[in-house]
């Protein structure tokens, strides 16, 4: 592009003119773009045609970003923010992900949990054979229907319960009762695990929403 000033040549993501140092000010654009992908909108889209994210803001206001400078490079490869159409819904990936950890943790609930080795018998116990398991089943559950209503930071504060809740009752209590002997089994790692990712998921998922919501 040419300075406005003297009309030298310059580079395109000049700021200032490398011969007469005048400003140079960014070019604007009247096209709209998807603040997820990147990819060009059609005029009034209320959807991105390529990644199907929504581009209307919570009060059903149409996102317009065509006053943004052309020099911009739209993070293509921002995981956290791309969306996958679900039916008649759109998800953003990290809520995905937070879904399947509360399916996978309900999974877990029916799994060895913990266990000991007592008189040379070893026995395991799960935990939705007690009142602690029914009552992270019930958590987990009302979580997973809270994530598929777009509610990823009641889901995260869920995920954090539904694991505290079943290591603080009974994980102590065993531990206080048998000591050394009791062990940890699959269902106890697989739940602290899928707990821990979909923490972190449905976090990134709410902070992605309120930058939605300032657009």
């Amino acid at each position: 592009m040419k300075c406005v000033n003297c009309g030298q040549e310059i580079p395109d993501n000049s700021q200032f003119c490398g011969y007469c140092g005048t400003k140079v000010e960014p070019k604007l654009s009247s096209k709209r773009f998807c603040p997820s992908c990147g990819k060009e909108l059609k005029t009034n889209a209320k959807f991105c045609t390529s990644c199907g994210a929504s581009v209307v803001t919570s009060k059903g206001k149409i996102i317009d970003n065509s006053s943004v400078n052309l020099n911009v490079n739209y993070s293509k490869d921002n995981i956290f923010s791309k969306s996958v159409v679900l039916g008649t819904s759109s998800f953003y990936v990290t809520e995905i992900v937070g879904i399947i950890c509360l399916i996978f943790a309900l999974l877990s609930l029916f799994l060895p949990y913990v266990g000991t080795n007592l008189l040379a018998s070893t026995f395991s116990i799960t935990l939705i054979t007690g009142p602690d398991g029914i009552m992270a089943l019930f958590i987990i559950i009302i979580s997973l229907i809270l994530a598929i209503f777009h509610k990823p930071l009641v889901s995260m504060i869920g995920c954090i319960l539904s694991t505290l809740i079943p290591i603080i009752e009974i994980t102590v209590n065993m531990q206080e009762e048998y000591g050394v002997m009791l062990s940890f089994y699959f269902g106890f790692y697989l739940l602290l695990f899928v707990s821990i990712v979909g923490c972190i998921s449905f976090l990134l998922a709410y902070l992605e929403q309120r930058k939605m919501r300032k657009l």
